[in-house]
């Protein structure tokens, strides 16, 4: 299956923003939206251990 989503860098960055994902508890997500959180852990990660 071909990549839905993709995450781009924004020139100029940003100022610093805090992001925040929720779900229902006991409720399934649809494709996109597995894909989404999936990548915000992986980039929060990446971000986590650059910092470090």
């Amino acid at each position: 299956m071909g990549e839905a989503l993709d995450l781009h860098e924004l020139r100029p960055a940003p100022s610093p923003r805090e992001a925040f994902l929720l779900w229902q508890a006991g409720r399934t997500h649809s494709p996109l939206a597995a894909r989404v959180i999936e990548i915000a852990t992986d980039a929060a990660g990446e971000l986590s251990r650059s910092r470090r």
